[in-house]
This record gives C-alpha cells, sequence and structure tokens, in this order.
C-alpha cells in the first residue's frame, strides 16, 4: 500500500465575486449566511463555503453547486456516499481544506497577544508548564501551536467538544506530535499531526488518521 495522499488548498476570503458565489451555496448555506450581522462576516463565510464546493466539485467531478454536503451529529462535514475526507478552518480573510481518504482535521489561527489566560482554561497541565517555561518573545508562537495542533486533533477524531481537552497533551516545539491521550492510548499511533503556514504571522496544523502509513502532503509549506 502506498503513502497517503493529503492535500491542503488555501483561498482567500476577501476582494471576491460574492453575487457569483452566492449561487454555489445550497438552501441551508445560504440561510446561515443570512444569519450573520456584520456584512464582512457574511461574505467571508458565502465565499469559504463557495471555494470548498469548488474545489470539493473538482475533487469529485462534480458541479460545485451540485456536490452534497451534510452534517454529522457532532457537527463535522462529510460528502456522503463518497470515502473522501475532507476539513476546513479559516481565520480573518484565509481559508484553508484538507482532503483525504482518511479522517483528518486542520486549523489556521493568525497570531495575536489575548488576554484571557486560555492555556489555564483549556490545555493540559503539561502543555502549560512547557509554554510557562518560554520567553516572552516565543510564547505566543509555541501558543498558537498547541492551539492549532489541539484542533486539529479534535476534528480529526470528528467527536467535538466531548473530548476533554485536558485529556491529552501536544508538542508546542518545531516537530508536531501527539505526546498523550487519556482516553485513547492508541491515537499516538493513530494520528500524525504536522505544521504548515499559509501567510506570514498564520499558525496551520493538520491532523490525519494515517494508521502508521506514510503521508505525502501537498499544499502551503510545512
Amino acid at each position: 500500500m502506498g503513502p497517503l495522499r493529503v492535500h491542503i488548498h488555501a483561498f482567500a476570503l476577501d476582494n471576491a465575486d460574492h453575487e457569483n458565489e452566492w449561487t454555489l451555496l445550497s438552501a441551508p448555506e445560504r440561510a446561515r449566511a443570512n444569519r450573520f450581522v456584520h456584512a464582512l462576516d457574511r461574505q467571508r463565510f458565502t465565499a469559504c463555503r463557495a471555494h470548498v464546493r469548488r474545489i470539493l466539485g473538482e475533487t469529485l467531478n462534480q458541479a460545485p453547486e451540485a456536490v452534497e454536503i451534510a452534517i454529522d451529529s457532532h457537527g463535522k462535514p462529510y460528502c456522503p456516499s463518497t470515502a473522501l475526507h475532507f476539513n476546513v478552518s479559516h481565520t480573518g480573510a484565509d481559508g484553508v481544506i484538507a482532503l483525504a481518504m482518511a479522517p483528518l482535521g486542520i486549523d489556521i489561527e493568525a497570531m495575536r497577544p489575548l488576554e484571557e489566560d486560555i492555556a489555564r482554561r483549556f490545555f493540559s497541565p503539561d502543555e502549560v508548564a512547557a509554554l510557562n517555561a518560554l520567553s516572552s518573545e516565543t510564547y505566543w508562537l509555541g501558543f498558537y501551536r498547541c492551539w492549532t495542533r489541539k484542533e486539529a486533533f479534535v476534528k480529526a477524531k470528528g467527536q467535538g467538544l466531548s473530548l476533554p481537552l485536558d485529556g491529552f497533551s501536544v508538542s508546542i516545539g518545531d516537530a508536531p506530535c501527539l505526546l498523550r491521550c487519556d482516553f485513547d492510548p492508541a491515537a499516538i499511533d493513530r494520528y500524525r499531526l504536522t505544521a504548515f503556514s499559509t501567510a506570514p504571522g498564520v499558525v496551520g496544523a493538520l491532523c490525519v488518521a494515517t494508521d502508521g502509513r506514510a503521508m505525502v502532503v501537498t499544499g502551503p509549506s510545512t
């Protein structure tokens, strides 16, 4: 069996043809878009969904507006009647989608200092200790590495917020990996984490259920 191939596509959410993109959305997607109070949020949501539909349509050889996207019981989108898995993330005007023939999760975050102590509230004690050992110059990079890697793993597991965020730990250094998983010890060997960036100041993480297979990722710089 050959390596598991994962494709990451990055796309911009601003300066798009929103009127044309609107025609690609499904009725539920349009209804959700209309619930946004701010026009910019509505436009970025519309652009994101349109890009996702175009990429899925090209991959599945379907028209973008014809792609069927369903939501499972944990809120994760999927395409029925196909073995293709995909996951989406966006931050500000940047969006990404990852596709593979295996469960996966992806997350991107634009780095900025936060006043709230999110690490102490949501990270594991060993992750907090590792972050506190960093210098002030490297703290926020470590923080967002931790955040995106944890988010990517949770999304790859596909169980939503039912997973205890302090029940597993990820690395915060250059080499992304799952260090500990109390509720699923086998996950350390089953899931593989990798890091990437779509733009300066944007931290990204990808997590794939490789089950030990080699993985080849194409897309933004890893």
